[in-house]
């Protein structure tokens, strides 16, 4: 670009410089046209003329340079060798004509080699520029280079993202497709579970079936038996007759060792009845004290806890001489302070269930007689009957633990009804709540009571089991409303669980079935709460407000 700078600036002067020689010629032409008349003049104006005017122009642009470093004018010099030539002879013109091609030969070499530097100057200017040039490509091709190689970085991180997601997806679908399979195992466990007790109760039943068939009579069961053994095989019928064969040989085996146990027992038998008698004397003794207990417990109840605590005090003092179960009803009684910083209610409840116990007990001694008369056939029977004794004993004077303990070595099977109700009020004041529910599914109902009574009614979820009465309880403290109403036409319904089913239809935005199921039990407190007011936090809290 610089090459090309100087290259305008040279043009650009030769051209002035032309111009102003031309105007300079024109002048002198003018100023000299008159004066230089003679033959020399003209010749040498029409030598000069003569000349092409191209080599002018070239003998111009190439002393340019030369004229410009010498300070000296081509128009002067002209017209001062004009001037001369006027006064000098034709040797003297030939002389200069021969000097005058010298120097356009100096010329013409000046100008090739000055036309030499230029193109050197012009190839070193290309050269420049391919260089430039060929830096640019190179510059440009390193930049598209690093421009592809962060394409390509930013393609290969965009891969392993991908990658990674698609990994991450692959695992997730693997983990579900685990869960699912998990879950379908599971399933097919439980289906295959229920199959199999299905079978077992079905094979159950076809054994009792079976065992009745046989009981009922022998030779069809071993006609049966022999066609069943034909049918299947031989070997199936020979171990079922040894079968049959080893039960009749343990019947027999069990009918002997029963004789000799009679036998025994009959030997024993006069000395039990002497055991009797004094057992019975001793009820007699204990009925009486009972009976004793009871009023106290009575009065205890009725009065409040200062009347209670006195009245404990003066019978201290005052009956100095009394037997040591009566001293142990006495301290049974005092430790009912403990409950005195219970709720009135509460404590109501609980002297109730401990009269009810005392009762109990009455009828279970009432019935000991014929029990014990019973007894004298079987010795196990004696044994069961001391153990009731004496848990029936403990209970009366409220050791419901160690009570528990006794009845737990009772069938409780065996027992009459009067006995049954006091071993599972005695389980429930002991805190065995759940094996009184496993001995009598329908006491469910009394300790649900109970527990409400001792307001402490989530005790009813520790307690394992299907009555529906229990899984209604649970259901509702844990706000299962579904469920509630699930369950609401299999159990007994009072006030407090009309109003846990009406809230629980409120809690589901079922006003409409809510006041359906108020109107048809009759409770107008519900009915009056559902038309003012919306549901509560908790089930409880309606029960509370129908059941008061």
């Amino acid at each position: 670009m610089q090459n090309n700078r100087k290259r305008n600036v040279i043009k650009e002067r030769i051209r002035q410089e032309k111009e102003r020689r031309e105007r300079l010629l024109a002048e002198e032409e003018e100023q000299y046209e008159d004066v230089n008349k003679d033959p020399i003049s003209e010749q040498i104006q029409q030598e000069h003329l003569e000349q092409p005017r191209n080599q002018r122009e070239e003998s111009v642009n190439v002393n340019l340079p030369k004229n410009e470093s010498s300070n000296s004018n081509p128009a002067l010099d002209w017209i001062t060798t004009i001037q001369n030539q006027a006064g000098t002879s034709k040797n003297d013109l030939k002389i200069k004509e021969a000097e005058e091609a010298i120097e356009r030969e100096e010329v013409e070499v000046s100008r090739k080699a000055e036309e030499e530097e230029r193109k050197q100057a012009e190839a070193e200017a290309r050269r420049k520029a391919e260089e430039e040039a060929k830096e640019r490509a190179e510059a440009e091709a390193r930049r598209k280079a690093e421009e592809e190689a962060r394409k390509q970085a930013e393609a290969e991180a965009r891969r392993k993202a991908e990658e990674e997601a698609r990994e991450r997806e692959e695992v997730e679908a693997r983990r579900k497709a685990e869960e699912e399979a998990r879950e379908r195992e599971e399933v097919e466990a439980r289906r295959k579970a229920g199959e199999e007790a299905r079978k077992r109760a079905e094979a159950e039943a076809r054994r009792k079936a079976e065992e009745e068939a046989r009981k009922r009579a022998e030779a069809e069961a071993r006609r049966k038996a022999e066609e069943e053994a034909r049918k299947q095989a031989e070997a199936e019928a020979r171990r079922k007759a040894e079968e049959e064969a080893r039960k009749r040989a343990e019947a027999e085996a069990r009918r002997k060792a029963e004789e000799e146990a009679r036998k025994r027992v009959e030997a024993q038998r006069k000395e039990e009845e002497k055991k009797l008698e004094e057992v019975r004397k001793r009820r007699l003794e204990e009925e009486k004290k009972i009976k004793d207990a009871q009023k106290r417990q009575k009065i205890v109840v009725a009065k409040s806890e200062p009347e209670s605590d006195e009245i404990n005090l003066n019978n201290e003092r005052n009956q100095p001489n009394e037997t040591k179960f009566e001293q142990e009803e006495k301290v049974a009684i005092d430790k009912k302070g403990i409950l005195n910083n219970m709720k009135k209610y509460k404590y109501a409840i609980i002297g109730v269930a401990s009269i009810v116990l005392l009762v109990v007990a009455g009828f279970a001694f009432s019935n000991m007689k014929n029990s014990q008369a019973a007894s004298a056939n079987n010795v196990n029977s004696l044994e069961v009957n001391a153990n009731l004794i004496n848990g029936l004993r403990l209970s009366a004077v409220q050791k419901y633990q160690d009570a528990a303990l006794e009845f737990d070595k009772v069938d409780y099977k065996k027992l009459g009804k009067e006995d049954k109700k006091a071993v599972l009020f005695t389980y429930l004041l002991s805190g065995k709540a759940q094996k009184a529910i496993d001995l009598e599914q329908d006491f469910a109902e009394s300790v649900v009571s109970y527990y409400i009574a001792v307001d402490n009614l989530k005790k009813v979820k520790e307690l394992k089991t299907k009555n529906p009465l229990i899984n209604f309880e649970i259901a509702a403290l844990d706000n299962k409303h579904e469920e509630v109403i699930k369950l609401r036409d299999q159990v007994p319904l009072d006030g407090r669980r009309e109003g846990i089913i009406v809230n629980s239809y409120l809690k589901l935005n079922k006003s409409e079935e809510a006041k359906k199921f108020a109107q048809k039990v009759g409770n107008k407190d519900l009915l009056e709460k559902i038309d003012n007011s919306t549901p509560n936090s908790s089930a409880t809290s309606v029960a509370t407000i129908s059941a008061g």
